[in-house]
């Protein structure tokens, strides 16, 4: 009985290696099928932005008001299809890489990744807020992307209110404490 017990063990550990090796490989196709794809559609999208804005600037006097507005349809749509590459691509590069957890001051991530989310234009209708946030152990530029995301996401999906809330805090789960973003 411990010799069939031995030995559905090891066929046991070589089923988990083999899916192991099957699902690493599959990883890392997805992860370059994710690379080519966002890289591909780069060129695309930025064509749809440029010609909608030369069309808006070079003819926009010519054309009746729908159509114009059409065309700022196409550029801001155009613009966030090519920031969910960009983002897309970021992720890419990130999945790549060894997750190194370090001692990381969320506050202070927060701060600086809202700073790269947030242009110079929409700061100014933003209502920014860091709560106290615990010391955390993550990998920082994981971390980072995450807050760069999700306050990308704010803003986007914001954009018709006067001002953008944005609030980071924290709060106790029974499963521990939790980070949380949350906007209007």
């Amino acid at each position: 009985a411990e010799d069939k017990v031995r030995e559905l063990n090891a066929q046991l550990e070589r089923r988990v290696l083999q899916r192991t090796v099957e699902l690493e490989a599959s990883n890392r196709e997805l992860e370059s099928f994710t690379y080519t794809v966002s890289h591909d559609l780069r060129a695309p999208v930025r064509g749809l932005h440029g010609f909608s804005q030369i069309l808006l600037t070079d003819f926009a006097e010519e054309l009746p008001d729908q159509a114009r507005d059409y065309l700022r349809r196409i550029e801001d749509n155009a613009r966030l299809m090519g920031e969910l590459i960009d983002d897309l691509l970021a992720f890419s590069h990130l999945g790549r890489q060894q997750i190194k957890k370090v001692p990381v001051d969320a506050a202070a991530t927060a701060r600086h990744a809202f700073t790269e989310a947030a242009s110079q234009e929409n700061k100014e209708s933003i209502h920014f807020t860091v709560g106290e946030l615990p010391a955390v152990k993550a990998d920082a530029a994981l971390l980072r992307q995450v807050f760069i995301n999700l306050f990308s996401n704010a803003i986007k999906f914001s954009r018709q209110r006067k001002v953008v809330e944005i609030d980071v805090g924290s709060q106790e789960t029974e499963k521990g404490t939790a980070i949380y973003v949350r906007d209007n």
